[in-house]
């Protein structure tokens, strides 16, 4: 981890850190005790996947990750697998309503509702769109993402 670190802050990537389980924090934490990640912190929380690294797909759990996560960090979450589309809704409408950020699309969850495959991503992201704008969550823009992340907009802004 330290090497992959360094050699990431060498060539100017921002690191993704995927947190499966609150164990991951403790491998964030020994990297940022040694200075080798810089902040803002960006973290993936994965929920629903069995094996190993499984975390149940609850919004408990989802809440208890994001009150243990390091202040400066920028989190979304990703909820796959076990959740299935009901529960990966509802688990997303939380993130948005904690201020967190989402991921999903066919790859994680490839049904629109129980039993119902997605015609595409555009149709599930199209819901989750909806669901934020409603509830008063403005899109990011790709600059704006990058822009949390502490990375340069495009041409240099």
């Amino acid at each position: 981890l330290e090497e992959y670190a360094c050699v990431c802050a060498e060539y100017g990537v921002k690191p993704h850190w995927e947190i499966w389980h609150l164990g991951a924090l403790w491998n964030l934490e020994y990297l940022t005790k040694k200075g080798l990640i810089a902040k803002p912190y960006w973290l993936e929380l994965l929920f629903g996947t069995p094996g190993g690294t499984w975390g149940p797909p609850t919004v408990e759990e989802i809440d208890h990750r994001i009150k243990n996560l390091p202040p400066d960090s920028v989190y979304s979450v990703t909820a796959r697998g076990t959740a299935g589309p009901i529960g990966q809704t509802r688990m997303l409408t939380f993130v948005i309503i904690k201020g967190g950020h989402v991921r999903l699309g066919t790859q994680d969850i490839p049904y629109y509702t129980d039993g119902v495959p997605a015609k595409s991503n555009a149709q599930i992201i199209e819901r989750i769109v909806r669901i934020a704008t409603e509830l008063g969550r403005e899109i990011a823009t790709p600059d704006d993402a990058r822009q949390m992340l502490g990375l340069p907009v495009r041409g240099g802004k």
